[in-house]
């Protein structure tokens, strides 16, 4: 208690004040309160600009206010002027009133779908993507990985606005900024909307299986796995006749790649460790989840060592390593 607690004075000021004499208690008078910004809904978490007059240092330190208590820590972590408790509510408040939005936009989409495989094991009902298996106890726990996937999309949405426009704070009109962005990164395929619509198609297909069918199934799949959009390998493709993997070691093509088989190609038989590929003295890398889902048929390699896969749906292309 203090005489701040009996002077007429609004709330906020008694805030201020104690934050005030809770810095320069802890940090003494060569601290200088530059400005100090509390969350603007909840009131308690906050950060406190100083600068330190001995060393001409600025720096951050984070408070909590909580029954006229206040307690300095490190810097809080900040979304403009919400605290991270209140920015998550905000983003949950987003997903409720978007939600319906954003999966009838997802669904209409033309999306390629991942390769999946759903079974029941020990009671649970599992999906397994590439590079991920997913478990779930029921619907009810499927339906609240879905929703928090989408809350994840989002909060990253929102994040990249608020960036762009050094607008950090949410506001009725978030709302349908985030739906444009939605609908862009729908239409563009962004590789972490695969997953989701992936799932989402489950749910609504009595198929428990997928495979990788057609060259559009080979891009949807190193999108995924190369963290990419669908719109910029396509785009790929159209320029160079090949999409990369993100080491630039690796090759997808629909066709043979004429200065790649215009060197003389040796059919060869080669050993799988893992992620490696070996034939001799020679060693090729590839991530094994494409071996799985494009299952080779032949194997070749050229005079300067690339290697060549022949599967059902692409040619794949690699360096050596």
């Amino acid at each position: 208690m203090s005489i701040i607690d009996f002077i007429n004075c609004s709330d906020e000021f008694k805030k201020v004040a104690k934050i005030e004499f809770a810095i320069r208690r802890m940090y003494g008078k060569s601290c200088y309160i530059i400005d100090i910004k509390l969350c603007r809904k909840c009131k308690i978490y906050g950060n406190v600009l100083v600068l330190d007059t001995r060393a001409n240092q600025k720096f951050y330190i984070g408070i909590s206010i909580n029954n006229d208590v206040v307690n300095i820590k490190e810097a809080n972590i900040m979304y403009g002027d919400l605290c991270y408790f209140c920015f998550r509510e905000e983003i949950d408040k987003l997903v409720n009133e978007t939600e319906h939005t954003l999966f009838g936009i997802l669904m209409r989409s033309n999306m390629p779908l991942l390769p999946y495989k759903t079974y029941i094991r020990n009671n649970e009902y599992v999906i397994e993507l590439p590079n991920k298996k997913l478990k779930f106890n029921n619907s009810m726990a499927l339906n609240t990985h879905i929703k928090k996937y989408l809350k994840l999309i989002i909060e990253r949405i929102f994040v990249k606005i608020a960036t762009e426009r050094n607008e950090h704070y949410l506001s009725p009109k978030s709302m349908k900024d985030i739906i444009k962005e939605f609908r862009k990164d729908v239409i563009d395929c962004d590789w972490r909307l695969l997953e989701l619509r992936t799932i989402i198609e489950i749910l609504n297909s009595e198929k428990n299986i997928k495979t990788v069918n057609n060259f559009e199934d080979v891009i949807a799949l190193v999108a995924y796995i190369e963290k990419r959009k669908i719109s910029e390998l396509r785009n790929e493709y159209t320029k160079y006749g090949i999409i990369l993997d993100r080491s630039r070691n690796v090759g997808f093509s629909r066709d043979n790649i004429a200065r790649l088989d215009s060197k003389q190609l040796i059919r060869i038989f080669p050993t799988i460790k893992g992620d490696l590929i070996i034939h001799k003295d020679a060693k090729w890398r590839l991530n094994r989840v494409y071996l799985k889902y494009l299952k080779p048929l032949r194997y070749f390699k050229n005079d300067q060592n690339i290697l060549k896969i022949e599967t059902k749906c692409c040619k794949i292309y690699i360096t050596p390593s």
